[in-house]
Order: C-alpha cells, then structure tokens, then sequence
C-alpha cells in the first residue's frame, strides 16, 4: 500500500517536471492507470484477515474509483475538441474517489486501533492529497 501511493507521488513529480505536450499528459495517465490496475490485482491476490474485509472493500473500491477517474481524463484529454467534452465526470468521480480513499483510511486506523496495532499508524497513514 505504502509503496502504491509513494509511486503514486513519483508519477506526480515526473508530470510537474516533465510534461511538455499533450503526448506526455496521456502518457501520465496511461501511467498512473496502469499502475492502480497492478494494484488492485495485488489487493485481489492476497488473503485479508476478517477484521480488514471492510478496509480491502474501500481500498479496492478507491482503485476501481481512480482507474475510472484517469480513464476519464486520458479520454478528455485525448478528446478533439476539449471544449466539447464533459469534465463534470472528472469532477465527480474524483470527488468520489478521494470519499473512499478516506474512508479505507478511517477504517484501518480504527482496525489498528482496536486490536492495540496503534504503533503500526506511522507506516500505514498515507499523506495521499
């Protein structure tokens, strides 16, 4: 998880730092698509405790949420005419998506909370913006 969303933070460097055309922004989100798809199959290949069914249920629904949101913004982008395209979707699932990452946040600290892992919170908080 920690490294998903410190790469994550790479790829938002790299954007900030690099993106000179329209190319490189689709590039970026095919990036960051691909790197939420890798993801939510490790998420789906592990076995998870019963006391963290509900965090894996936010978590995998914050990667399906995310790769919907960069679909949507590799297709606006990749759009003709932009002034054409509809980017209250964009807004909304990222809205959404951003809901449920707190949500998969709040329910692991309180999973760790409960069962006295508190000193594991500093490892697995992610500062995610």
């Amino acid at each position: 998880r920690t490294d998903f969303y410190n790469n994550i933070k790479a790829i938002s460097v790299k954007a900030g730092n690099k993106v000179n055309s329209l190319e490189d922004i689709i590039k970026v989100t095919e990036e960051r698509i691909k790197l939420t798809e890798d993801y939510k199959s490790k998420l789906n290949s592990i076995a998870i405790p019963p006391q963290l069914a509900d965090f894996y249920k936010y978590e995998s629904d914050f990667a399906d949420s995310d790769i919907n949101l960069w679909k949507l913004v590799n297709a606006y982008y990749s759009f003709n005419d932009l002034t054409k395209f509809d980017t209250t979707k964009i807004y909304e699932e990222s809205s959404k998506s951003h809901d449920i990452f707190l949500k998969a946040q709040e329910e692991i600290k309180n999973v760790y909370t409960e069962y006295g892992l508190n000193y594991f919170l500093k490892d697995i908080i992610i500062n995610y913006q």
